[in-house]
């Protein structure tokens, strides 16, 4: 039940924002992850970003590198996505996020569907919530994810980010990062 309120939300606090900004798909991010998986516990490192393609599509890619008990998990890929303006201040997007997952001699191939908001609360501020799903081949298992990401601007194209995700309400993880906009 939380879960769901959780979701309804997150992806719904994007109609109530105050400021007319926009919002910018062409960035570069760098950062530290932390990850809680049903107690065994991961940090390391992300790269991540993406660029417009037109006013609606855009191409993006990532690196997340962590370690857990000294073996490393890295996961990379691409996500093509689309947005679309519901406000002057909020846009929904979707992306397909197609990827794989190495770790040790256990590679494979990872796919799904990320759904969510992007909201310009003011010019120092937005919020992105996000809703998905993951799935991993070799397990022939996925899980859900729902998270939400603050970027706190410095000024137009420079950022701290501050995010935090569930995944299918057991694990935890949280993000620290900083973004360039151009």
């Amino acid at each position: 039940m939380l879960k769901r309120i959780l979701m309804t939300s997150l992806l719904t606090t994007g109609f109530y924002a105050q400021a007319d900004n926009d919002i910018s798909y062409s960035y570069f991010e760098v950062g530290y992850d932390y990850i809680d998986l049903s107690g065994a516990h991961a940090d390391g490192v992300y790269l991540n970003g993406s660029f417009d393609l037109n006013k609606s599509l855009y191409m993006g890619g990532y690196f997340d590198r962590d370690d857990i008990n000294g073996i490393d998990f890295d996961q990379y890929g691409l996500f093509p996505g689309f947005h679309n303006s519901i406000s002057k201040r909020t846009d929904f997007y979707s992306e397909l996020n197609i990827g794989r997952l190495d770790v040790r001699s256990f590679d494979s191939t990872t796919y799904g569907l990320d759904i969510g908001t992007r909201t310009a609360f003011s010019e120092k501020f937005e919020l992105i919530t996000k809703l998905g799903y993951l799935h991993n081949d070799k397990l022939s298992d996925g899980f859900i994810k729902v998270g939400v990401k603050g970027l706190f601007k410095f000024n137009e194209h420079n950022a701290v980010t501050f995010g935090v995700e569930n995944f299918d309400g057991d694990d935890f993880g949280a993000s620290v990062g900083y973004r360039f906009s151009f």
